[in-house]
């Protein structure tokens, strides 16, 4: 099972891809629509970014392998 930093909602975990809701870090708006990625493997991480569409921040997080 996927966990990630703050930044970000899993909403669905298959054990091979995740499916991410963004939530900015600054104002707090969730972002319209879902991420999938792979998930990474086991002791493993991959980082990631965004900008928000609400008020502009780029928002990093960590996302986390099983």
């Amino acid at each position: 099972m996927a966990a990630v930093s703050s930044g970000a909602v899993i909403l669905e975990d298959d054990g091979s891809r995740v499916t991410l809701q963004y939530v900015c870090v600054g104002c707090g708006r969730a972002q319209p629509g879902t991420t999938n990625t792979s998930q990474p493997g086991q002791n493993a991480y991959c980082d990631m970014s965004y900008r928000c569409y609400s008020c502009g921040r780029e928002n990093n997080f960590r996302l986390f392998g099983s």
